[in-house]
């Protein structure tokens, strides 16, 4: 893309390189020459005075002559010599107090910072997006969204840059806190894992690699930045870019990044205390907290107590053509950057213009050289594009001010990462300013100030701004102990915890997506590993036994149904269901609920039952748990046991010897009753194929295990068979009782996580029973501390048909997060499709699942957040999950 010189270096030249102003210093310069040598020394001989003459000429002729070196030309640089050596160099306690150079007056309604010239300002935060990862339609729809949000604003602001290293203060008072929890996992266990973990994070901890982006506004006036502030949170709402204020402490902590002090804490709180309380008796004031103790001015550094600091420009450009992604070249330092934007309004965008195409023309007229006047030429072109595209596009202008700032321990260091960005600016062409003797005017640049202190700006449309799209760090750090991965394309951390609340994450279910050897079930068994070692609950539903292995290694409990030789669950059995209602839930309610269940199961059992029929049972579960007092206010579903409830043999009594309360209802439901007793008699009893497994008493307990794992290996070989979608209808309608006991009645503070392993085996067209109270549990129970997990290697079965396509869709759209790792194209087809309401997968995002690595995938967080990322496996990990210890065991 065409991007222009610095419009305000064009000159009018009388001479090859020499400018209107450099002619008059010409002139002076010789009018001092000859006055020196003609004038004072009438009495020497002329080969003499001509001699004076043409010394006092030449001795000051250079200035004119350019510093290649500086940019500049040599009269400019002797200013800035002189006036860098009368101005203080130190600040020291005392008359030339570093206090002086805290730029930053007080804090106002928690987000606005006042500048000690007046001015005002305030900061937003925001993630990057990896732009560069989308192919280029979608590439370019990104950059549009912001180019739009940028031609919409006249007021300056800055785009801010910091590296910073993890912040894991919360996340090691995370470990602390759950480390003393008591859980029925082994100690020796939980200890090596929290070690594991302490390591992970230590390791984070040293390690600047986490880009941190903001964007400032300022303004002269509080009630224009506030509207400003708006405005622009308004206009970036469409772009990648979510921008969140940054207030009180975050505030704080932002404005400390240059002379990085040690805060201190208790004076921070007392001033951001004042300041809420508008108390005009302020014990710590923000200068107090912002002040270094010592700063010292070189010609080429600056050093604040221990650390050294030095400032950098990227003014101009040595070419005309720049290319995608030039700024995130100069991004990727170890330096922080500011950038200065500050849009020219119309008249300026008019005049300036003008005025150089007006000079340029002038020059060529004079020109004699063929390059120089392509090379004007080539200026005018640029200049041309720049006049349509505010035109037509309208576009915006900015003045532009790119300022990179070192910091060091050592002045070898700093000229290290200062050789960095001269290698990064060669890379992209641009002329990186090392701002000799400038280093407090740049300095005074990058406290956000409206004054411009150092008028050195190049002119930059609001789409080659756009299109150099530095912001591409993307890290997570949800301040608890799971690092899940790393991006990607910066490498950077993602500490991720699904029971997170914002307001772009609502709900704490996750969906895996994977072919076998993709790393799903690694994944699944990090995921729910972490919470069960944080003394949470997890219930896994496991149909390939996958996880039966882990039941030694982590205390749990395993629990086989499948013929029904050892395990009986009752459906009769009365569970606590889940509710959308925050009111307290009657007996009544919960029978109902109950009957309903049941009413379901039978269903799914029976699928050419009619309606009718299913209302004859209604008809006599109601009055079977009215005979056994169910209905009365005086049971307690709470207290009930296991043999408290009915069985299926009560059931088939009932129906044998049903006594109708009128001849209406015998007439109506006879048939349908005396066809249920005949059913029910012959499957669940007298040896039928239902007996052993449904007619009983519950002789499993979920209630008091942490980790628990379900097998339905057995149950479930022909998934598609009434008797397998009805087995697991009942297991998870036992696991939500599980989920409802420990919050509602048992007021158990512990999280559950409930993994519905393969959750494809389980769907069928032909009855969606299941799939429908996989939607009602995702929607609810969230309200009960609790997450579904749900796995898959068929993404194709949830997409069967229209219906079960549209349920999967309510489902997805109900989940925060999930995980897609490798998938065939069909697969691929099926996913995208099913995330078309968030926006589907672009082409390089489909271009990566097709062919990613053993636990690679694309990682979805809320609404806006995606991620393409690595998981990652600590040694105790590692030695737990993966079968044979090494990556080629994950499945």
């Amino acid at each position: 893309m065409l991007q222009n010189k610095k419009l305000s270096d064009v000159r009018l030249q009388i001479f090859r390189n020499i400018s209107l102003i450099d002619m008059v210093l010409i002139i002076l310069f010789a009018g001092l020459s000859f006055v020196l040598g003609f004038l004072t020394s009438k009495n020497l001989p002329l080969i003499a005075r001509i001699a004076i003459a043409a010394g006092v000429f030449g001795s000051t002729f250079w200035v004119v002559l350019p510093n290649k070196k500086h940019n500049c030309k040599y009269y400019v640089f002797l200013i800035r010599f002189f006036r860098f050596h009368l101005k203080p160099k130190k600040y020291l306690l005392g008359s030339q107090s570093p206090k002086l150079l805290v730029a930053y007056k007080e804090i106002t309604n928690g987000s606005i910072v006042k500048v000690n010239d007046g001015s005002y300002f305030s900061v937003l935060s925001f993630k990057g997006y990896d732009v560069y990862s989308n192919e280029i339609d979608d590439k370019m729809s990104y950059y549009q969204t912001v180019i739009n949000a940028l031609d919409n604003i006249d007021f300056p602001i800055s785009f801010v840059k910091i590296p910073k290293s993890s912040n894991l203060e919360a996340n090691y008072e995370y470990i602390r806190e759950k480390v003393s929890k008591e859980t029925k996992v082994d100690w020796e266990v939980r200890n090596e894992y929290f070690v594991n973990n302490l390591h992970d994070l230590s390791t984070l901890d040293i390690t600047e690699n986490i880009d941190s982006y903001y964007l400032v506004i300022k303004s002269g006036r509080i009630s224009d930045l506030k509207n400003n502030v708006s405005r622009i949170q308004s206009l970036f709402a469409s772009t990648p870019l979510k921008l969140n204020l940054l207030q009180n402490a975050s505030l704080i902590d932002f404005l400390n990044f240059q002379f990085n002090v040690e805060l201190d804490e208790i004076k921070q709180e007392q001033y951001l205390s004042a300041q809420s309380m508008k108390s005009n008796s302020q014990k710590s004031t923000l200068v107090d907290l912002l002040s270094p103790k010592k700063v010292i001015f070189f010609k080429d550094k600056i050093k604040v107590d221990k650390t050294f600091l030095s400032y950098q420009t990227i003014n101009d450009f040595n070419t005309y053509q720049i290319a995608e992604g030039w700024a995130n070249v100069i991004f990727n330092s170890p330096s922080s950057v500011i950038w200065n934007l500050t849009p020219l309004t119309l008249k300026e965008k008019q005049s300036i213009l003008d005025k150089t195409m007006e000079k340029i023309e002038l020059n060529n007229n004079d020109e004699k050289s063929n390059f120089a006047r392509n090379k004007n030429a080539l200026a005018n072109e640029v200049l041309a594009e720049i006049t349509q595209s505010i035109n037509i596009e309208n576009m915006n202008l900015f003045n532009s001010n790119l300022i990179l700032i070192n910091k060091a321990s050592s002045a070898k260091e700093l000229r290290e990462i200062e050789n960095i960005n001269k290698n990064n600016a060669a890379t992209i062409q641009a002329n990186l300013n090392p701002n000799l003797y400038l280093q407090r005017l740049a300095f005074l640049n990058s406290t956000f100030d409206i004054k411009d202190y150092m008028n050195n700006n190049l002119e930059m449309l609001s789409r080659n701004v756009v299109m150099g799209w530095p912001w591409i760090n993307i890290d997570l750090n949800d301040n608890n102990n799971l690092l899940w991965g790393f991006s990607k394309t910066t490498s950077s951390p993602i500490i991720l915890d699904i029971f997170k609340k914002t307001k772009d994450r609502t709900n704490f279910s996750m969906f895996f997506w994977g072919v076998p050897g993709a790393g799903k079930s690694a994944a699944t068994s990090k995921l729910f590993l972490n919470y069960l070692m944080n003394g949470d609950s997890v219930i896994v539903i496991d149909p390939q036994r996958e996880y039966k292995y882990l039941i030694p290694k982590l205390n749990g409990t395993w629990i086989e149904l499948g013929k029904g030789l050892e395990t009986t669950l009752n459906p009769l059995q009365l569970n606590a269901q889940f509710s959308d209602s925050n009111q307290k839930v009657t007996n009544h309610q919960i029978v109902i609920d109950n009957i309903k269940k049941v009413c379901v199961f039978v269903k799914t059992l029976y699928p050419d039952f009619s309606d009718n029929k299913l209302r004859a049972l209604f008809i006599v579960l109601k009055k079977l748990y009215k005979n056994w007092g169910f209905f009365e206010d005086t049971f307690d579903v709470s207290k009930a046991k296991n043999e408290d409830y009915p069985i299926f043999d009560d059931l088939i009594k009932l129906l044998e010897h049903y006594d109708f309360g009128n001849d209406i209802e015998k007439e109506f439901f006879d048939k349908e009753i005396k066809e249920l007793w005949i059913n029910f008699r012959n499957d669940f009893a007298d040896s039928g194929q239902y007996q052993n497994l449904y007619n009983g008493i519950t002789n499993i307990n979920i209630t008091d295990d942490d980790f628990c794992v379900i097998d339905t290996y057995n149950l479930i070989q022909d998934t598609t068979s009434p008797s397998a979608q009805a087995a697991m209808y009942l297991i998870l309608n036992f696991v939500q009782n599980k989920i409802t006991n420990n919050f509602v009645l048992n007021k158990d503070n512990k999280r559950i996580l409930i993994v519905v392993d393969e959750a494809h085996k389980f769907i069928n067209n032909k009855n969606q029973a299941i799939i429908d109270f996989l939607f009602d549990t995702v929607k609810t129970i969230r309200k009960y501390n609790g997450s579904l997990i749900l796995t898959t290697q068929q993404p194709s079965d949830f997409a069967q048909d229209s219906t079960i396509a549209t349920k999967t869709q309510a489902i997805i759209e109900n989940i925060d997060y999930s995980l897609i790792l490798r998938l065939n194209q069909k697969d691929l087809d099926a996913v995208n499709s099913m995330y078309k309401n968030r926006g589907g997968l672009n082409k390089s995002e489909i271009t990566f699942i097709s062919s990613a690595a053993i636990g690679e995938g694309l990682m979805n967080i809320g609404s806006n957040n995606r991620i393409l990322m690595q998981l990652y496996y600590n040694g105790f990990e590692k030695e737990t999950i993966f079968k044979k210890g090494d990556l080629s065991q994950l499945s």
